[in-house]
C-alpha cells in the first residue's frame, strides 16, 4: 500500500466503515510504512475522531428530509475544489467522506435550529458547510451592517437549502439581552426562532432554510421570545 493508499483510508477508517479485514490490513499497511507518514496517518485520523467526538456531546435532531443526500451531491460536484487543508488526502476519496461527515454535522446544526439551543454549531461543522456553500454555483453572499457596529454576513445556496451566518466585528448583546434570530413567515405566518445568542459566536451559525424566506436579527431578552419584540436589527430575503 503506497502513501496515497494509506491516506486514502484515513476517513473510512477513523468512521468504523471498515471491515475487520479491511481494518487488518490497514493496520498492517500503516506499521510498515516509514515514521513520518505513520505520524500522518495518525494524526489525520486522530483530527477525524475528534470532530465525531465533539457532536457526541450536542443533542440532535433529525436532519431535514434529503438534507444528507444533497449535500453528498454537492460534495461530488466540488471534486477537484481547492481546499486549505495542510494534509491533503486524495479528492475523491476526501470529499466523498468529507460529505458524509458533512452530513451529520450539519444534522447537528439542524438539531440547533429546531431546539432553539443558545449555542452554536460545532466549529468544524461550521466551517466545513460553509466551505460546501461557498463552492456552489448558486451560492449568494449578503451582509448588512448592524446599528451598534459590526456586520452580518450570510451565505446561502438554494440547492443545498442551506445558511451560514457569520458575525464579524459584532459586540457582544447587552447584560440581560440576547440576538435572537428568525426565519419565516411558517405557514401560520410566524417567525421561528432559530438560534438565541447570549454572546457572539465564533464561527459561522448554520442552519437549514427554504427559499424565499426571511431572516431577521432581533435584540431580545437573555432567555430568548417565542415572537420578536423589538424591531430587525437586521433583515433580509433569502432567495
Amino acid at each position: 500500500m503506497n502513501t496515497d493508499d494509506l491516506l486514502d483510508q484515513v476517513y473510512p477508517y477513523a468512521l468504523d466503515a471498515v471491515s475487520d479485514e479491511q481494518r487488518r490490513r490497514i493496520e498492517q499497511a500503516r506499521d510498515a510504512v516509514d515514521p513520518e507518514l505513520a505520524a500522518r496517518f495518525d494524526a489525520a485520523v486522530a483530527r477525524v475522531r475528534d470532530t465525531m467526538a465533539d457532536l457526541t456531546v450536542v443533542d440532535s435532531l433529525a436532519p431535514p428530509a434529503g438534507l444528507e443526500a444533497r449535500v453528498l451531491a454537492a460534495l461530488d460536484r466540488s471534486v477537484g475544489a481547492k481546499t486549505d487543508e495542510p494534509q491533503k488526502l486524495p479528492s475523491k476519496t476526501r470529499w466523498r467522506w468529507l460529505a458524509a461527515a458533512a452530513a451529520v454535522l450539519v444534522a447537528i446544526g439542524a438539531g440547533v435550529v429546531a431546539g432553539n439551543r443558545h449555542t452554536e454549531s460545532p466549529p468544524s461543522s461550521a466551517l466545513t458547510t460553509l466551505r460546501m456553500i461557498e463552492e456552489q454555483r448558486d451560492a449568494v453572499t449578503r451582509s448588512s451592517g448592524l446599528p451598534n457596529g459590526g456586520t452580518i454576513v450570510v451565505h446561502t445556496s438554494p440547492a443545498l437549502e442551506l445558511v451560514a451566518v457569520s458575525f464579524e466585528g459584532v459586540q457582544p448583546p447587552a447584560a440581560g439581552h440576547s440576538y435572537q434570530l428568525w426565519m419565516g413567515p411558517t405557514d401560520e405566518g410566524l417567525m421561528q426562532s432559530a438560534v438565541v445568542l447570549v454572546q457572539v459566536p465564533r464561527e459561522p451559525f448554520v442552519a437549514h432554510y427554504i427559499p424565499s424566506q426571511k431572516m431577521a436579527l432581533t435584540v431580545e431578552p437573555a432567555s430568548g421570545s417565542p415572537q420578536p419584540t423589538t424591531e430587525p436589527i437586521a433583515q433580509m430575503t433569502l432567495d
